[in-house]
């Protein structure tokens, strides 16, 4: 039973330097994606003191940017992964300290320019480290892997190289990438729950420190680095395979549309539970996707199916109508919750300043939803697709998510569209009625999803 439990645990567990220094990195974006990122809507509505809709447009254009870097990134990042995380390290730092910088009474009237100027370097900064780090990371663990001698038989070795026992390895070392990639997770989780209990001021300063300080510690690990030849990614065969996947446009369709109702989640999820009591343990409430995605993560190493490509398809199409299906419960639960949450306002006569006397874990099923949703069909077009980038894998995951992104900038016409809905702070607006039409657009693109799909198998036979 020992001897089990420690080959379990050295499948998993691995040191090695150069994945410690990366990991220091990770910690660092992650308290930044927890602390403020994922509240911009609250920063715009409070510290700059916009409007409803105009955080919500600063918002959406940061999302929007965020994937539509990445997407550029991956013609030349993948050549240099280790120059793009420190350019986007540093741009993010730059972003905070902007952001920072209208908080102060002297750069009030230049509120405007400084957010804008935050949001382009916070998006450049978020693209970065959230396309490359975690495949850095990888490639660093993957370098350490044993390399059998030459008088083994890779047939019978427990422990065959990469590139001759890829199932393996590959998994190996996806296992030991997530187990330091949690640790670091836990740890900024830990730190941003103390960091978020402080003034705008404090936490944005507080966070630009942290990330320079573990970039500087990061860019201390440089001699421990492994890089990849460039032929390993971004080859000339990579970008010709963009062809084969020009059939799956209509797909991609829909998930632009999922993308926007993801968005609207984004931006005005964290808005509602601002004033709720229990504020305090609202992080607890934000993670709930970020876990379901790490159970994913691991159930994936634990469970391989052994399935034909014809079956393995097909699942991740009934995936992807899951996710579909699952928007749908997620907005019509956020527009009951929030029906309820408007009724207590109405009943207490608050106001944008005073805590609603409704606890922030009545926003946990919302959030539980909108994390399956998102592992179920992101994780179903993620499989699809990455079988049309069988030589370039890595383009496949990115270019999903700048066809989401899309969903952000579209999101900015659809609250406009339903402008009327909005006032100057989210109590004194209509969310309710917003969130009611994203259930009807959740279900039509539900729809249209499964009319497509017919398409798509039809197309395959």
């Amino acid at each position: 039973m020992y001897s089990l439990l420690k080959r379990r645990l050295g499948y998993i567990i691995c040191f090695c330097k150069a994945a410690a220094f990366a990991s220091v990195l990770v910690f660092g974006y992650k308290l930044v994606d927890y602390a403020v990122l994922e509240y911009l809507t609250t920063y715009f509505t409070n510290s700059s003191n916009y409007n409803l809709k105009k955080a919500a447009a600063f918002v959406n254009i940061q999302e929007g940017l965020s994937a539509s870097f990445a997407f550029i990134n991956i013609w030349y990042a993948f050549r240099s992964p280790l120059t793009v995380i420190i350019r986007s390290a540093v741009s993010c730092i730059c972003g905070l300290v902007a952001l920072f910088l209208t908080t102060l009474a002297q750069f009030r009237e230049k509120t405007d320019m400084f957010n804008i100027i935050g949001v382009v370097l916070l998006a450049a900064g978020e693209a970065g480290l959230k396309t490359f780090l975690k495949a850095f990371l990888g490639d660093q663990l993957r370098a350490h892997e044993p390399k059998p001698s030459e008088n083994e038989n890779p047939s019978v070795n427990e422990n065959p190289s990469e590139n001759e026992n890829p199932s393996v390895n590959k998994n190996r070392v996806k296992a030991r990438r997530t187990t330091w990639w949690i640790v670091a997770w836990i740890c900024s989780v830990i730190a941003a729950y103390y960091v978020n209990d402080t003034p705008w001021p404090k936490t944005l300063i507080i966070s630009a420190s942290i990330m320079g300080v573990t970039l500087i510690l990061f860019l201390l690990g440089i001699c421990f680095y492994h890089s990849k030849e460039s032929a390993d990614r971004g080859t000339v065969r990579g970008v010709k395979e963009i062809k084969r996947v020009f059939k799956m446009v209509p797909l991609w369709i829909n998930f632009v549309v999922l993308g926007l109702l993801v968005s609207t989640a984004n931006t005005f999820f964290p808005e509602q539970g601002y004033n709720m009591n229990n504020s305090k343990f609202y992080i607890v409430v934000l993670i709930i996707p970020s876990v379901l995605q790490k159970i994913k993560g691991f159930l994936s190493i634990l469970f391989v199916p052994n399935w034909d490509k014809k079956t393995k398809n097909q699942v991740n199409k009934w995936k992807i109508g899951a996710g579909m299906m699952l928007s749908i419960f997620c907005f019509a639960v956020a527009w009951r919750v929030e029906v309820h949450r408007l009724n207590i306002v109405n009943k207490e006569g608050g106001n944008s300043d005073e805590n609603i006397p409704m606890s922030v874990f009545w926003l946990a099923p919302q959030f539980f939803l909108l994390g399956l949703m998102l592992v179920l069909a992101t994780d179903g077009l993620d499989k699809i697709v990455i079988d049309q980038f069988k030589e370039s894998p890595e383009y496949a995951t990115t270019i999903n998510e700048f066809v989401i992104g899309i969903g952000s900038f579209l999101n900015i016409l659809y609250v406009h569209v339903n402008g009327s809905l909005f006032s100057e702070t989210l109590n004194e607006s209509q969310l309710d009625k917003h969130y009611q039409t994203c259930t009807v657009v959740s279900f039509i693109n539900f729809c249209s999803y499964i009319f497509i799909s017919a398409i798509y198998t039809s197309n395959e036979g």
